[in-house]
């Protein structure tokens, strides 16, 4: 689905910009790469900034067209790839071009790509030692950098950091992983891009193959996950690929190989996780309670009002959803979401129905999408949790991305609603909810009073809280 050649799409890319320092508008920090150049060796890599207008069109919505077109060609289309992609898009446009024709033209050319990626732990282990999960394309072994290195060197590709150190130490290898990528290695693309961002233009690129072997790692979980379920589900072996990230200087270490009509070409890529404690900066929780206040005139739940009581049950529902996400239990978060939607707009009969429908008039103007559009988004989410918990059928990662987003858009609309104590009880919030989704199902002009009441934002205004 191409991005619509329209002045609100043109003029929103037109605006958008990738820059060195943290802006104070709408932005999106894109990855942490730990790829980088030769010359950029002695300094540490800049970090990367995607700013945006404040417009009638959301970044959500510009996203979505985009992931739309990435998964029609079965491309990773989570909202990283998106993000990436968008980056490169606007920094990579000739001065002849629109900018609309320009991101078609990037979005309808892609390449097959394998990748090769290995989980390296610090553990010693012998020479001898390996177990062939799916023999010839899975093994837990001792790693040899030199396979990984003759890819890398075939491809004109390098990494920011010697693998040989790590010669000898245990690794979960995963080879010939397909995987499509957008095909940026045009000159097209890549002089624009490199004209004006001169070294700096590998950063931008290792953030999309960042977001690629983010794609890489979820499928193979999937994969060693169906290589392993019998002697799983009889409790004969097991293996905790979740725990691996809990390894204090483990590394990940991934290659995408293709062969175009340039030659054979590759891009390495590595990540490096880690458990360690964060100290949170003095200044962020200060800053998210003031954008709460200063954005919903929110300041606390009252203990004694039931809706309030009711808004307090949702959020604590979220707030384990949350948890699953940071533990990398990204299915059960799909789930404590949907059961936290349960929660706040459920009913005996018609329940998916009528959840998707409420939802769908709280969030629809946030998402920038129409009412009849996100409504039957949410049904296709419903879809999907029943299609996991009836047939073990696992959310996609874009499905879970979408709800994780229209999830936290509900809880800025209740949190704004609580703050004007116009409902005593969570049922006069959703009749009024109803009342408007009638209105709307009918194509008639609804009172936007109405949609103040229940925490809905005027149209075209945008909520953008300070992430941490």
């Amino acid at each position: 689905m191409p991005i619509p050649d329209d002045e609100l799409f043109e003029g929103f890319l037109a605006e958008t910009k990738v820059v060195t320092e943290k802006p104070d508008g709408p932005h999106e920090k894109l990855g942490s790469p730990m790829h980088f150049s030769k010359d950029m060796q002695e300094d540490r890599p800049p970090q990367l900034y995607l700013v945006f207008p404040n417009s009638d069109l959301t970044i959500q919505s510009v996203l979505e067209k985009i992931r739309q077109t990435l998964r029609e060609n079965d491309s990773p289309s989570d909202r990283k790839s998106a993000l990436a992609t968008l980056a490169l898009i606007v920094e990579s446009k000739k001065d002849s071009n629109s900018y609309v024709s320009h991101a078609n033209e990037v979005l309808s050319r892609y390449q097959d790509c394998e990748a090769h990626v290995s989980w390296v732990l610090p553990v010693e282990v012998d020479d001898e030692y390996k177990i062939n999960i799916c023999p010839r394309e899975m093994e837990l072994s001792t790693f040899d950098p030199e396979k990984i290195l003759y890819w890398a060197e075939r491809g004109n590709s390098r990494y920011p950091l010697d693998l040989r150190q790590h010669k000898g130490k245990l690794s979960l290898t995963k080879r010939r992983l397909p995987v499509r990528s957008v095909k940026w290695r045009l000159d097209s693309f890549m002089v624009p891009l490199r004209e004006k961002w001169e070294n700096v233009a590998d950063l931008m690129i290792d953030v999309y193959f960042q977001a690629m072997l983010d794609h890489v790692r979820m499928e193979w979980k999937k994969l060693l996950s169906e290589a392993i379920v019998i002697e799983e589900a009889g409790k004969l072996w097991h293996f905790d690929f979740e725990s691996l990230r809990n390894f204090n200087q483990s590394l990940i270490i991934g290659i995408f190989c293709w062969k175009d009509e340039i030659g054979r070409a590759s891009w390495a890529v590595t990540n490096q996780p880690y458990s360690t404690y964060i100290i949170p900066d003095k200044e962020t929780l200060p800053a998210q309670r003031r954008w709460l206040k200063d954005e919903l005139d929110f300041e606390e739940l009252s203990t004694d009002n039931p809706f309030d009581a009711s808004v307090e049950r949702f959020a604590k529902q979220l707030q384990q959803a949350e948890w699953h996400l940071r533990d990398r239990r990204s299915n059960e978060s799909f789930l404590f979401r949907m059961i936290a939607l349960d929660l706040l707009f459920g009913e005996e009969q018609r329940q998916a129905e009528s959840i998707a429908r409420r939802t769908a008039v709280l969030v629809h103007r946030q998402l920038g999408n129409p009412f009849v559009e996100t409504y039957g988004r949410m049904k296709s989410l419903y879809k999907a949790r029943s299609k996991y918990t009836h047939r073990g059928i696992r959310p996609e990662t874009d499905e879970i991305e979408d709800l994780n987003v229209i999830c936290r858009e509900t809880l800025w609309c209740v949190l704004a609603a609580s703050a004007q104590d116009s409902f005593e009880t969570l049922g006069e919030w959703i009749d009024e909810i109803d009342y408007l989704a009638g209105a709307l199902k009918a194509q008639k002009q609804a009172d936007e009073k109405s949609f103040e009441r229940v925490g809905v934002p005027k149209e075209g205004h945008q909520r953008s809280p300070p992430y941490q």
